[in-house]
């Protein structure tokens, strides 16, 4: 759907636009899922000619496998995205969801076949969520792939639109994700309010800022459900960086969890 609602916009200033999509989510059923598993040939290729048709385009500058694919060796799905590459529907590949050891061998098959390998990897990281420092973080930057962080905001919580008592009624954690919001640290969050407060900052600004200082972060992945959260989003990313005595301060309030 998402692909389809920015096709029209794609069509008028696609060489303004870098373009990054997914395929192959093990964990919801495809529409072209009887063309066998996410991760094979003939997935990639009926996929990568639907995603191209809805956005209106004839590449895609960041193609990102989903989620990992037990059911196909990573050998057939780098082999399926050079093909991509190599007909010009692609021009660089990514993953998403991988952990560290998925990451290297990927990279090491890759080598070893002498292939063009993944030059970026999407996971979860927030400030609520940083177990990707022990992980992931430290291999991509050692790899040399660029780091998207999806759920930055945790679902909105980091927005600065919510408090202990509650936040906007029509908002996604109060309708169907209120175990967020009952499970959040309120004395952390109240202390970063008051932060963000200080530098006359809103708390979107200094989470985003936050997390576009941790090495290796390209960009940030966050979600939004109407035009001003989408300008939101994107000034926050150019309008406050941290010291680092700032960036530190933040991350002790919120240390990583075990």
């Amino acid at each position: 759907l998402s692909e389809r609602l920015m096709g029209p916009v794609v069509a008028k200033a696609r060489e303004r636009m870098v373009i990054a999509t997914k395929f192959g989510h093990t964990e919801y059923e495809s529409p072209l899922a009887h063309l066998g598993p996410g991760g094979s040939r003939t997935y990639i290729r009926a996929s990568i000619d639907q995603s191209l048709e809805r956005l209106q385009t004839d590449f895609i500058d960041l193609y990102q496998h989903h989620t990992p694919d037990p059911r196909v060796p990573i050998e057939e799905t780098l082999e399926a995205l050079n093909e991509l590459i190599e007909e010009g529907k692609v021009r660089h590949i990514g993953h998403s969801n991988y952990t560290a050891e998925q990451a290297r061998r990927a990279q090491s098959v890759a080598k070893r076949l002498g292939l063009k390998t993944f030059v970026s990897t999407q996971n979860e990281y927030n400030l609520l969520a940083r177990k990707a420092e022990n992980d992931i973080i430290p291999a991509a930057h050692a790899m040399g792939l660029g780091f998207l962080p999806w759920f930055p905001l945790h679902n909105g919580l980091f927005t600065g639109k919510f408090t202990k008592d509650g936040g906007p009624e029509n908002s996604r954690i109060m309708k169907t994700r209120q175990h967020l919001h009952a499970d959040a640290p309120w004395d952390a969050m109240d202390k970063f309010a008051k932060f963000c407060a200080e530098r006359r900052i809103t708390m979107l600004e200094a989470t985003i800022g936050w997390l576009l200082a941790v090495p290796g972060m390209s960009s940030v992945i966050a979600g939004a459900t109407t035009v001003v959260q989408v300008r939101e989003n994107a000034d926050a990313a150019v309008s406050w960086s941290p010291t680092t005595r700032e960036f530190t301060q933040i991350a002790n309030l919120f240390p990583i969890k075990p």
